[in-house]
């Protein structure tokens, strides 16, 4: 976990979970819960025991219809098996430049 103050935590939390929940609106398609995918696997190496990793997987399965996606929904997938802070950098090339 980074060692941050606990407010800055709170805060960080909550953004990210307000980015995974707005990802998963009914009104919103694939592409945004594999953004989705991406903010969880983030947020799943930077805060553990969060419940980030089960979000993730499961906006990765909704995401799993754009064909063109697998080697990024492969990798968050893997990523999401072990999330750590050390792996962030994999994370962060996974999505194309202007999903960053």
């Amino acid at each position: 976990m980074w060692n941050w103050e606990q407010s800055d935590t709170t805060a960080a939390l909550a953004c990210f979970t307000q980015a995974i929940e707005v990802s998963a609106l009914d009104c919103h398609g694939p592409t945004m819960r594999l953004i989705g995918a991406y903010w969880a696997t983030v947020a799943a190496c930077c805060f553990e025991n969060c419940g980030y990793e089960d979000q993730g997987r499961a906006l990765l399965d909704q995401a799993r219809v754009l064909s063109d996606a697998a080697p990024i929904i492969e990798t968050l997938d893997a990523v999401l098996q072990a999330p750590d802070a050390a792996r962030l950098g994999e994370v962060l090339s996974a999505l194309p430049f202007n999903y960053r």
